[in-house]
């Protein structure tokens, strides 16, 4: 869990680096599977996800990182697209990416299912009561920020990546 941290968390500094510079444009008329970022783009993307990749992967994380620069730079020919990527987008397209093995199945499942929704809901209606709501008042409540959650974060397992803000923002809409 602490891995993927790390690998959203690098992937969002790749997001907010500045953009001077970096004037990838990507090309409609390359093959599939080649990567349109310039050598630069491709070498940092590649420089940074191999060594967080390092951290949660003994094996692999080469061809990881290969299939996700592959993916990423697919779907977002111009590099400087993932500049503005929100926290929200990355999860997702780490969540939704095929580069995952049968470890990430595994350590990280398929999504949200009931015993996910189950643990959430008994954490968050303990926390709740444990402020002197009353317990109508903390399954409202979560139900609310759990349904916000679940739309926000593809998985489970990601959704202490939510920022601060989007927390304060889920706090305001379900009090």
């Amino acid at each position: 869990m602490k891995n993927l941290i790390k690998l959203l968390c690098f992937l969002i500094i790749v997001s907010c680096t500045s953009k001077s510079g970096s004037t990838d444009s990507g090309s409609e008329s390359e093959a599939a599977g080649e990567i349109s970022w310039s050598e630069a783009s491709t070498v940092e993307f590649m420089n940074h996800c191999q060594t967080l990749a390092k951290s949660f992967k003994e094996e692999g994380h080469e061809v990881y990182c290969d299939c996700l620069l592959t993916d990423v730079s697919q779907q977002f020919p111009n590099y400087d697209e993932v500049h503005d990527f929100t926290q929200s987008k990355w999860l997702t397209l780490i969540a939704e990416s095929d580069c995952h093995d049968d470890e990430w199945s595994e350590d990280y499942g398929s999504g949200w299912d009931d015993e996910a929704e189950t643990a959430f809901m008994d954490g968050c209606v303990s926390a709740q009561l444990a402020s002197d709501s009353s317990k109508k008042e903390a399954e409202t409540f979560c139900d609310c920020a759990f349904g916000q959650i679940k739309s926000m974060v593809p998985n489970p397992h990601l959704a202490n990546m939510i920022l601060e803000e989007e927390v304060a923002a889920i706090l305001e809409n379900c009090k």
